[in-house]
């Protein structure tokens, strides 16, 4: 054994992966358990199964987390693209207005500086400083046609032992 206290070094990891994910509607051949999958793929998607907003996924990290960074990962990836697919204008394929939320213990909040309106990307970053801690995480989308949704990734950091209260699964 070494003389010397052992250090880990703790580096960000996509927090979402392989979690559980509600969302309020899915289409059955695109359930919301594809987005966090791990594939960021028109084949492996989320779609909505109703035209009428909002359009809502919650992610459960099932263990609180310190939160630094979010993809969301929205229309149809360049190189799966038809060529009549890559006629069309930047983001034509993208969810154009949402914002993300995180649960607080009591509600669920609006993460400053998440919302987008008329969203012309497919991939959309966001960098939290401080981190955010929390358990649960949500999308909502107020588009008035359904919409898909390729991959969430959460980045951050475990934060111990600390178990959300009434356990993982408890809901809001």
């Amino acid at each position: 054994l070494p003389a010397f206290p052992f250090r880990m070094e703790v580096t960000s990891r996509n927090l979402a992966l392989h979690m559980p994910v509600y969302a309020n509607s899915e289409n059955k051949k695109y359930p919301a358990s594809n987005v966090t999958d791990g594939r960021i793929t028109r084949e492996s998607k989320w779609m909505s199964g109703n035209v009428q907003p909002p359009h809502i996924l919650e992610i459960n990290l099932q263990k609180y987390c310190n939160i630094s960074r979010v993809i969301v990962h929205t229309g149809i990836p360049e190189a799966e693209r038809t060529s009549a697919e890559s006629a069309q204008a930047a983001g034509f394929w993208s969810a154009k207005n949402f914002k993300l939320q995180y649960w607080d213990d009591a509600n669920w909040t609006d993460i400053p500086n998440t919302e987008v309106h008329e969203n012309r990307l497919t991939d959309v970053p966001y960098h939290f400083s401080p981190a955010i801690n929390t358990f649960k995480l949500r999308f909502v989308c107020d588009d008035g046609e359904p919409i898909s949704i390729m991959e969430i990734e959460v980045f951050g950091t475990p934060t111990g032992n600390m178990v959300p209260a009434g356990g993982a699964g408890a809901s809001d």
